[in-house]
């Protein structure tokens, strides 16, 4: 006798005999002890598979959080890049304010070859000795004043390049770090939604 059929009643002379209602009761109790088996079972599953979602929920949760970290990290170092611009700017500015003085070189450099021509024209001039003595002085006095004003301006300029050179560093190194995370946290993403979505498919299934 399978389970798809009913048991079958034997009639007697008096009726149905005692064994074999006996026996049909006992294939009814039979079935009825499976079915509630399979049910514990079925229920059992079910509560594994609803802990699984929840896990994978609060796994979701997190993710969601360190995507909105990284969003707010991303924020800050947007404000960071602002200030560096900000800076790039300025080291711009200074450019502009060392070609303007590398200008003024210039015009020095004209002046002392204006100086050098006076002073070969006053060594024929004995009466004009005292003034090319001072003249003399003050070419002295510009070729320190233009050492010096040398020196402040390629001093300038390397700082002016190391800065923009570490900024340019900086930068890359930021933009680098967080495309990394942003990745990272979409994968992360991802893969959560993926196994949740499979585990939802698994329980409609079940």
């Amino acid at each position: 006798m399978t389970q798809n059929q009913p048991p079958r009643l034997k009639r007697g002379l008096f009726g149905y005999s005692r064994s074999s209602v006996r026996r049909m009761l006992g294939d009814r109790d039979s079935m009825f002890a499976m079915a509630r088996a399979r049910l514990s079972q079925t229920q059992a599953r079910v509560g594994q598979l609803e802990a699984q979602v929840r896990t994978l929920e609060e796994h979701l949760n997190l993710r969601h959080a360190e995507v909105e970290g990284a969003a707010q990290k991303i924020a800050q170092l947007e404000l960071e890049l602002d200030g560096a611009r900000e800076q790039l700017r300025e080291a711009e500015s200074l450019s502009a304010e060392l070609a303007e003085a590398r200008e003024a070189l210039g015009r020095m450099n004209v002046l002392s070859l204006e100086l050098a021509e006076a002073r070969e024209r006053l060594q024929d001039r004995d009466r004009l000795e005292g003034e090319l003595t001072e003249a003399r002085t003050n070419v002295e006095d510009l070729s320190r004043d233009l050492d010096g004003a040398r020196r402040k301006l390629r001093e300038q300029e390397q700082a002016a390049e190391a800065r923009i050179a570490s900024m340019e560093a900086q930068l890359a190194g930021t933009r680098a770090d967080l495309e990394q995370q942003a990745r990272a946290a979409e994968t992360r993403a991802t893969q959560a939604e993926a196994e949740l979505a499979a585990a939802r498919a698994e329980l409609a299934a079940r």
